[in-house]
Order: structure tokens, then sequence, then C-alpha cells
């Protein structure tokens, strides 16, 4: 490897590292000392981000960003709330460690097999849902209602597909009456720009700025800059 690629491989991790904290923090909260993840939440509770195209727990990403690698064991969270990514409530641990803790602080839960609300093991109520369904019937992706319920995506996806919570609405709530508008743009649970940003985005590209100018000043990789340029991604999207 050349000199000048290991230094663009450099730019490459530097812009992709400031990325990532750029977009925890603007998708976080502070509430009772914890510093709560407001993006997608998986099925979990756990926060999760897209770093380097790939999915990752957002209190992994807040350690990483803090000690500069991914820990080899679990990140542990000493507040127990699990989409807090505090790095000061964070401690790296094994499963035994996060078990012994569920254990000493009587986390652990019987399952149940009572239907809605009436299982012990319930995050959602009939009326929350009622409010989901409703969003969805109304159009709106299944990323955008789960960032406005703050639920995991995978929670929102099965009640859109009829697998939880069929009694709620089952007469008005269908998917086979009305039809689901699918996540583009900013609405998408991956996009790190609004649709305003690649607006300006193709401005400035229009007025001949180099790519690595836009990328830097939008902290975003040159790559995406390019797909844009190309129409690869945000081609629905005019100046």
């Amino acid at each position: 490897m050349t000199e000048s690629q290991k230094r663009l491989n450099m730019m490459k991790n530097e812009s992709s590292l400031i990325s990532l904290k750029s977009r925890l923090l603007a998708r976080s909260y502070i509430k009772d000392n914890c510093i709560v993840w407001n993006g997608c939440i998986n099925e979990r509770g756990y926060g999760i981000i897209n770093f380097n195209n790939r999915a990752v727990l957002a209190h992994r990403a807040s350690w990483f960003i803090h000690n500069g690698s991914f820990p080899k064991q679990l990140v542990l969270h000493t507040c127990d709330v699990r989409n807090c990514i505090n790095i000061d409530h964070l401690k790296e641990g094994t499963c035994q460690d996060n078990t012994d803790d569920m254990m000493r602080k009587n986390r652990y839960k019987m399952p149940t097999h009572y239907n809605g609300s009436k299982n012990a093991n319930s995050i959602l109520n009939e009326e929350l849902v009622f409010q989901i369904k409703s969003s969805l019937i109304n159009g709106k992706s299944v990323a955008e209602v789960a960032r406005i319920f703050q639920q995991p995506f995978s929670r929102i996806y099965d009640i859109k597909r009829q697998r939880t919570w069929k009694h709620i609405m089952s007469d008005a709530f269908s998917i086979n009456t009305y039809k689901f508008i699918p996540a583009k743009g900013e609405r998408s649970s991956s996009a790190k720009l609004t649709n305003t940003q690649v607006i300006d985005i193709k401005k400035l590209l229009k007025t001949g700025m180099p790519n690595t100018e836009i990328a830097a000043k939008f902290n975003i990789s040159n790559n995406q800059i390019s797909c844009i340029k190309n129409g690869k991604y945000w081609s629905h999207l005019k100046e």
C-alpha cells in the first residue's frame, strides 16, 4: 500500500468516525444523567446505528468513540437503561457478569402467555398500539413510527404485518386494504442526511466544488457524494 493510499484510508476512517459521533449526539438527549439514544431501537430495547455500512449497537458505538476500538466482550450498562450511550454508565464484562447483575437487581421476569397489555412482558398497551396503527394507516413509514414512539423497528414491523396485536383495530387495520409507503430519503432509519442537506449537496456539485470538500462539509464519505452525484442515492430529490 502506497503512502497516498494510507493517507486516503486514514481520511476515510476519520470522516467515518466524525460522522458516527455527530449522529450519536444528534439523536440523543439527557435524562436522569443518562444520554438516551433516540434513534432506532432493536427488539431487545438497545439502540442501533449504521456504521461503515453495518448496524451496530449504539452503546458499543459510544464505547468505540471513547476508547478507539470495539471491546472483545460485552458492554454492560450500570444504569440499566438499555439505550443509554453515556460512557460513564458503560463497562466491559462477560455474559456471566450480565446474568449476575440481572439476578442481583431482580430484573429477571418469568414468561407469561397472556395477550396484549395483560402479558407481564408486554412493552406496549392497547391505546399505544391504536396510535401506532393509526399512524401506519395514515401513511407513515415503519422507521418514522419507530422514531415517533421510540420503539424497535422490528416491533413496529411485526405490528404492521399483523404478527402481533391483531386484536387491535382488527377490522380497519389490514395489510390488504391500504398501501404502505416505503421509507425513502430522510424517512429511512439509516439516513445520514436530511432532504435539505442533500439538495444543498446537489447544488454544490453543480458549482463544480470537489467531492472531497463537500464530503468534509457534511461529515460524510466521498463515496456517498459520488453516489448522490451519479443518482445511485437520493435520486428522488430534485433541486
